[in-house]
């Protein structure tokens, strides 16, 4: 997919970001808090799964332990000291992540199996290690999972664009023009002119706001991890950063 520009002046209104569901989690009677709770759990557990599988845990371990990072999460046993000006939420995560970890080892040496969250149905020959060599590597833990995080919010946000054109009626001009979203100059205009049955010139103006809503979908993203608007572009521009080097987006 194409990166937004790290340089974008998009606006963002701060009202309800993963900062603010979580500093109103905090509050017992706050309403729909468990379910805002558990939508951040499955939309970032990959990148905290991975990361304690380049730890050294096992495939089994490291889902229980992530697994058991979010149970406590949603009972909110987390929450009790949090702070926004911890800044970025990704550090939050992974902070309290190392926390729960050590306590849990400290305590009986391994995570109890059968938690109270069941956060996705993992494929072992996707996430082990001999399957996914990634996971098996010798890469810093830590700039491993703020990759994997970049990545995570990249499809955030892809979910989002799709969900709009779904309920839009539009699944198959989306699922056709979304390869464009790479931003290929070479795209098959004319033969995806032809599919969605329209001028060429439509479809380029078609792609042209694909692309400019995925970037504004990506802002979104990046700003509901942040405390703080004024760190939107920074933090952009290091996400994008890691994703181009790896080939993932072209920045």
């Amino acid at each position: 997919m194409e990166a937004a520009s790290s340089g974008s002046d998009h606006h963002v209104e701060f009202t309800t970001t993963h900062w603010s569901i979580v500093l109103g989690a905090k509050d017992p009677s706050s309403p729909h808090a468990a379910e805002a709770l558990e939508k951040l759990c499955r939309s970032y557990w990959k990148p905290l799964y991975s990361y304690a599988r380049r730890k050294g845990y096992s495939p089994d371990d490291s889902k229980d332990y992530v697994q058991g990072f979010f149970s406590d999460f949603l009972e909110r046993k987390s929450l009790t000291a949090v702070d926004a000006s911890y800044g970025k939420f990704r550090t939050f995560l992974l902070r309290c992540l190392n926390n729960f970890i050590a306590t849990e080892r400290k305590r009986n040496g391994a995570i109890k199996r059968g938690r109270n969250f069941d956060f996705v149905s993992m494929d072992d020959t996707e996430f082990h290690g001999d399957r996914n060599p990634s996971l098996a590597d010798d890469s810093d833990p830590e700039q491993s999972f703020d990759l994997d995080w970049a990545q995570a919010v990249f499809e955030n946000a892809g979910r989002r664009l799709r969900k709009e054109y779904v309920e839009s009626g539009k699944t198959n001009e989306y699922d056709l023009l979304n390869a464009l979203l790479s931003g290929d100059s070479v795209a098959p205009y004319a033969k995806l002119a032809v599919e969605l049955g329209c001028a060429e010139a439509t479809v380029k103006v078609t792609a042209h706001r694909l692309r400019k809503r995925f970037r504004e979908l990506l802002v979104e993203e990046v700003a509901n991890t942040l405390a703080s608007e004024a760190d939107v572009k920074e933090e952009l521009r290091y996400l994008i950063g890691l994703l181009a080097a790896k080939g993932v987006v072209k920045s």
